[in-house]
C-alpha cells in the first residue's frame, strides 16, 4: 500500500538513502491525503 511506501520512503530519506526523489515523494503524500 502507499501509506506502507511513505513510511519507507520517508525513514529512508532521513538516513541518507533516499529511495525516490522529493518529486515522487511529495506526489505520493498528495495521493495520500
Amino acid at each position: 500500500p502507499d501509506e506502507q511506501k511513505l513510511l519507507e520512503a520517508s525513514m529512508a530519506y532521513v538516513a541518507g538513502k533516499p529511495i525516490m526523489s522529493d518529486d515522487e515523494f511529495d506526489a505520493l503524500k498528495l495521493r495520500l491525503k
